[in-house]
């Protein structure tokens, strides 16, 4: 992940508690997703399923990028 593309947005709650959020490029939540969804193919032993996934996420990553480039 390209840090430089990470947005960060610090909020103060009562005491001592403070919430962060990250909002992450397209592009990583895109492979974060797609990687979830073949790690559950993997648990399944579906491991072709997996590696279509896989690969799919790498191509919609890619285009994401380029997109937001």
């Amino acid at each position: 992940m390209n840090i430089d593309k990470a947005n960060i947005t610090i909020v103060s709650v009562p005491e001592r508690y403070i919430e962060i959020h990250w909002l992450f490029s397209s592009d990583y939540l895109i492979l974060f997703n797609r990687i979830t969804d073949a790690l559950e193919k993997i648990d399944l032993q579906d491991y072709d399923r997996a590696k279509e996934i896989l690969i799919q996420a790498q191509q919609e990553a890619e285009e994401a990028f380029i997109k937001e480039e």
